[in-house]
């Protein structure tokens, strides 16, 4: 009866060394990079705030003023550099070449010049939208692109 007791004992004692040894290299193995989750989040924020039942909830010439207000935006982070780069344009959908409105951005701009660096991440969306403004085309293709750096966050 012993050696049946001590069989199952040493099982035990795997089994519970394994789970240790696990949940060590979870905890400790490669950090997990949480910026595709948060470019996506905020494009879809963005999208949103901009596009509402698939219209444009704001004129396009009220659009950039207090934009990250009216989207309630805050890239604020605990470094003092700005760590997101977000740029909207709009195009005609008819003509995709030809800009509607003048595009704009938030954030720091540095990181667009620095995008060849590999620390950063960067996402473009583009979606569809209808404009009920009378003096801009119908049908407006609104492209974003979306670039994080907190390299430092998720290293």
């Amino acid at each position: 009866m012993e050696k049946i007791l001590s069989v199952y004992w040493f099982a035990i004692l795997l089994i519970v060394a394994g789970g240790i040894v696990a949940m060590v290299l979870i905890f400790y193995g490669k950090p997990y990079d949480v910026r595709e989750l948060e470019a996506n989040a905020l494009m879809n924020q963005v999208a949103d705030c901009i596009s509402t039942d698939g219209e444009m909830a704001y004129p396009l010439s009220e659009l950039e003023t207090n934009f990250l207000e009216n989207c309630h935006i805050n890239f604020k982070t605990e470094n003092a550099k700005n760590q997101f780069y977000l740029a909207l344009n709009f195009y005609d959908f008819n003509n995709i070449g030809a800009e509607v409105a003048k595009g704009f951005y938030e954030g720091n701009p540095n990181l667009k010049g620095d995008l060849i660096a590999s620390s950063l991440f960067a996402n473009e969306k583009s979606f569809y939208v209808l404009n009920k403004d009378g003096e801009q085309p119908k049908e407006i293709v609104v492209k974003m692109l979306v670039i994080i750096d907190k390299n430092g966050e998720n290293a």
